[in-house]
């Protein structure tokens, strides 16, 4: 009997998945053999996976085991030596930085000082400046003043000299009348008033009255002033009305004359007056004049009173007030 040289050959190559003699042949054999594949690919997928891994991993550069080394007392690893220096520098840094931050707030403080200084030595200068202003301002309106004051005087001078003066010139006896019947002995006075005066009086008015009164009106200022001031105002005579004009040195026309009885007893026979007149400054002046016949002859004394003229001042154009 011939022997096959190939047994495999046998059967259709079905001794591939031999099968022990007995046991049922599987009924998915073909679904086994499927999946045998996939898992062979799956695995062959992995491996390569991982063979790039370790191709990756195998070109990167080791890392050094981190080593523990145990330090003795006192002694310090090389990453706290750098501390330390670090820190060192970082003090001496801080500290640099400190000073100069002193010496930024010294030059600070220095330039604010000076800037106070000059900020107090302009305010001095200004307050210096404002009391010499103050005092030249003072100086300057008292030198006003005395300038003022020397034109006042100058003015005054002048005015003084050129102005009209009112005086009594003369008070003469004219005339006597006997006494008869029930009348006494009466003297006729001429009263002659006169502008001494360089300029012309103007607006001259003049009042006489011849009262009789007793011995107590020779020194009764304020009836004399009365007398003159009111009642020489309120009686204007007829013979000679005002107002008028007296040149320089000159006289009034009319004649101004008065009756004044001689002494009965204790009663006086008086001339009281005023006269009002206005210079060539506008400025306004007046007289009084008193007197009384003392004795039988007409012979006249001078009032203790009403004998005056006014101060009226040249540089005012005022009214003239009595006394």
């Amino acid at each position: 009997m011939d022997t096959d040289p190939n047994p495999d050959n046998e059967a259709g190559h079905g001794a591939e998945n031999p099968l022990s003699v007995g046991e049922p042949a599987p009924a998915n054999a073909s679904e086994e053999t499927t999946s045998d594949v996939v898992s062979k690919s799956i695995k062959d997928e992995i491996s390569r996976q991982l063979a790039e891994k370790d191709a990756e991993d195998s070109q990167k550069p080791k890392e050094k085991p981190l080593s523990v080394r145990l330090v003795k007392d006192g002694t310090l690893t090389f990453f706290e030596e750098k501390t330390v220096r670090f820190g060192k520098y970082g003090a001496v840094i801080a500290a640099l930085s400190l000073i100069a931050a002193g010496v930024a707030a010294y030059f600070v403080y220095q330039q604010f000082a000076e800037m106070n200084l000059q900020s107090s030595i302009l305010s001095a200068s200004a307050l210096r400046a404002r009391i010499d202003s103050n005092e030249s301002s003072k100086a300057t309106s008292k030198q006003m003043e005395a300038l003022q004051t020397q034109i006042d005087n100058t003015q005054v001078f002048f005015r003084t000299d050129e102005r009209s003066w009112i005086v009594i010139s003369a008070v003469k006896l004219k005339d006597i009348v006997p006494a008869h019947e029930n009348f006494a002995k009466q003297f006729i006075f001429t009263v002659v008033p006169k502008n001494v005066g360089k300029t012309v009086a103007r607006d001259v008015r003049i009042h006489i009255i011849n009262p009789v009164n007793d011995m107590a009106f020779l020194t009764d200022r304020k009836a004399i002033l009365k007398a003159e001031d009111v009642f020489s105002h309120e009686w204007i005579y007829p013979n000679y009305p005002g107002p008028q004009t007296l040149a320089p040195n000159a006289e009034p026309p009319v004649p101004l004359e008065q009756f004044v009885i001689e002494p009965q007893g204790t009663k006086y026979g008086f001339i009281l007056g005023r006269i009002d007149y206005v210079d060539v400054f506008h400025v306004s002046h007046w007289l009084h004049f008193c007197y009384f016949a003392k004795d039988d002859k007409g012979t006249l004394g001078h009032c203790l009173y009403g004998n005056d003229q006014d101060s009226n001042p040249e540089t005012q154009d005022k009214g003239a007030k009595p006394n």
